[in-house]
């Protein structure tokens, strides 16, 4: 007689959890300590230093900031555009980040760096070959200014949502679109009708928000 666990088939028969409904949580550094990590960031003399600030002005994933080309900044607009090919989610189209007067000194310094004018496929933030950094690089400065224990890269976009949720009045969904996530309502639930209607990714809201963020660093770092 063929008998089956009833354990095993009431486990086949749950239904499989969506990857984009799983839920990861990295550590992250509170939005109050983010003065005290950019004052020791900025002092230090780590070598891709200016990569991991970008990252956390910009509030984008770590391979975005690592893969990032000089072809798709535009510095009279103050925008980049990552290429939808070269982000987590794909569907969503690229993506434009706005880029703050912090952002965009820290590209100039970048820029000037550079013996002869970089080409647009160039990296922004090259290794010593001109290839493409470590992914643990950035990571490795975060340990070694003693925060190890506190953040990740990754962690840096939470530090951002939570000073975005708690501190400043823009709707939820800007902070989402900042954070290039999928469509969100401003409840924080999922709605996938009125996700079809929005269609536009909020740029000029997004703008305002990412200066709001560069000032908020820029002032807890003076103070």
């Amino acid at each position: 007689q063929d008998r089956k666990n009833p354990a095993v088939m009431a486990v086949l028969m749950l239904p499989k959890i969506a990857k984009s409904s799983r839920v990861v949580e990295f550590r992250s550094l509170d939005y109050k300590e983010i003065n005290a990590f950019v004052q020791a960031l900025r002092a230090s003399s780590y070598q891709y230093k200016s990569a991991l600030e970008f990252l956390i002005l910009t509030c984008v994933r770590s391979g975005d900031v690592r893969g990032a080309r000089w072809g798709e900044i535009d510095f009279e607009s103050r925008m980049w555009t990552i290429p939808a090919d070269r982000l987590k989610i794909k569907s969503n189209g690229a993506h434009r980040v706005p880029l703050s007067e912090s952002a965009i000194h820290i590209l100039s310094e970048q820029l000037n760096s550079h013996s002869n004018q970089p080409k647009d496929n160039d990296y922004i933030f090259p290794n010593t070959k001109g290839g493409l950094i470590n992914d643990d690089a950035l990571n490795n400065i975060i340990r070694k200014l003693g925060y190890g224990a506190k953040t990740v890269t990754h962690g840096f976009r939470a530090s951002f949502k939570t000073w975005a949720t708690e501190t400043t009045n823009y709707p939820y969904i800007v902070s989402e679109r900042a954070l290039a996530h999928g469509n969100a309502d401003d409840d924080n639930r999922r709605d996938r009708l009125g996700n079809s209607y929005q269609r536009g990714d909020l740029y000029q809201k997004r703008v305002a928000l990412m200066d709001d963020w560069s000032a908020f660093i820029e002032l807890e770092v003076i103070n």
